[in-house]
């Protein structure tokens, strides 16, 4: 997903913010409204991210994004590197929690996304 879908996505499921009423009272586009209104930049703040998060409100929902969490955070190829230095199963769990204390406001609002069946998958570019 584009960095402004995300944001748009998380904020109508946050927030109850609407993109398409909003950009008929503005006449803008969707980058244009973003950039000059109150929208939270979801994907740069955790401090924003974390407000997004206090929505997630049963346990079976937290569990399941904490699971979606690590999936997104254990991508990350430094991620996968640091783990793989240690040796044995506790070890790496250490870290594999670590990487999760850790974790972007980018990796959050993936994981966000996909907690609230959101995410929507880049279409991969073709090559010739």
């Amino acid at each position: 997903m584009k960095p402004e879908a995300q944001r748009i996505a998380i904020a109508e499921a946050c927030i109850g913010f609407n993109l398409e009423a909003e950009k008929k009272k503005w006449q803008t586009n969707d980058i244009d409204f973003l950039l000059h209104h109150d929208v939270p930049d979801y994907l740069n703040d955790l401090n924003a991210m974390h407000e997004a998060e206090l929505m997630i409100e049963c346990n079976f929902e937290r569990s399941k994004y904490i699971r979606a969490l690590k999936l997104v955070v254990l991508a990350a190829p430094a991620n996968q590197e640091m783990i793989n230095r240690f040796d044995g199963a506790a070890a790496r769990d250490s870290m594999e929690l670590i990487a999760l204390f850790y974790a972007t406001a980018a990796q959050r609002s993936e994981a966000f996304l996909r907690t609230i069946g959101k995410w929507q998958e880049q279409p991969q570019e073709q090559t010739a």
